[in-house]
Formats: structure tokens, C-alpha cells, sequence
């Protein structure tokens, strides 16, 4: 039987899972670390599953969201490149940009949208 987990771990899981999908995107940790506008250290104690605060933490938590959403349905290989890319659902805006200020839902909005096949 599975030994149960304590809200403590899932928190080291959901960081570690949100710092691991933010590297992925970006390819490194120094321009994930770029994006969310902290120090290296800190997406390097991500990575260890200690808790990132404030708007960094929203940023990362956010895009961990849409990525796990996106895996979903597109390839592990074209999520960065949708990510990066213009997008008719957000005002021809890059999801990057606006997931950066915030807007995460606006960004599940045109995963939605892309799903389910719609244009813009």
C-alpha cells in the first residue's frame, strides 16, 4: 500500500513540478529564473522543492497549469513554441507574455480554445 502523503510533501511536489515545467519551456533555469524576474537561486531551491512567494510564485505555478494542461493534447516538443508564439485568442499577445503579467486565465481560455479546435 501506498504510504500517504502529508500537504507538506505535495508542496515540495508542486514546486519541483513547477519549476521543472518552467526549465522546460525555457530551456535553462537561468532564463526560466529571467522570466519570473528572481535570482538563479531561487528557481535552484524550486528545483529542491522549497516554496517561492509573491508574484514569481504565481508566475511559475501558472505556467505549470497551462503546460500540464497543454501535455494534454499537443506534443511535449511544440508546448515551448505555442507558449512563445503569437496567439489569435489573446489579442495576437504571446501566451509568455501574458501568463508573465498574470493573466492566467485568459492563457487557460486559448488552451481551451485550442482544444477544442476553435478560431479566432
Amino acid at each position: 500500500m501506498a504510504a500517504r502523503r502529508t500537504p507538506a510533501d505535495l508542496t515540495v511536489l508542486i514546486q519541483q513540478a513547477s519549476t521543472a515545467s518552467g526549465v522546460s519551456v525555457f530551456g535553462s533555469a537561468n532564463s526560466f529564473a529571467d522570466w519570473l524576474d528572481v535570482n538563479r537561486s531561487q528557481v535552484t531551491r524550486g528545483q529542491r522543492g522549497q516554496r517561492m512567494r509573491g508574484q514569481p510564485a504565481w508566475r511559475a505555478t501558472g505556467l505549470a497549469a497551462v503546460v500540464a494542461a497543454l501535455l494534454l493534447f499537443l506534443e511535449p516538443e511544440v508546448i515551448a513554441d505555442w507558449l512563445q508564439g503569437t496567439n489569435a485568442h489573446l489579442n495576437h499577445q504571446r501566451p509568455l507574455d501574458l501568463l508573465r503579467d498574470g493573466h492566467v486565465a485568459a492563457v487557460m481560455a486559448a488552451v481551451e480554445a485550442e482544444r477544442a479546435g476553435s478560431y479566432a
